[in-house]
């Protein structure tokens, strides 16, 4: 319970009852490695082709504004992996 009670105090953000879909399906394909690579290593993205077909996520039920949050969310975290140096 202390430890939970410490990982709460450690957040940095806040994250929406509406966004939380969208930050699970993130999530998984964070954990699935469904990302492409530029040729000097950068992040380029989420492999979309890859990501519809990945049998986790392919038989869900995910409404269009759900995968407008994921785009929203992989834009932030491409641009803060890529900002760091």
């Amino acid at each position: 319970m202390e430890e939970e009670q410490n990982f709460q105090s450690q957040q940095r953000f806040t994250v929406y009852e509406c966004n939380v879909p969208a930050l699970n399906l993130f999530s998984l394909i964070k954990s699935a490695g469904l990302f492409r690579y530029g040729m000097m290593g950068g992040l380029l993205g989420i492999d979309w082709p890859q990501v519809r077909t990945y049998p986790l996520i392919k038989f869900r039920q995910v409404d269009d504004d759900t995968w407008r949050r994921v785009t929203a969310i992989e834009a932030a975290y491409c641009n803060t992996v890529n900002d760091k140096d």
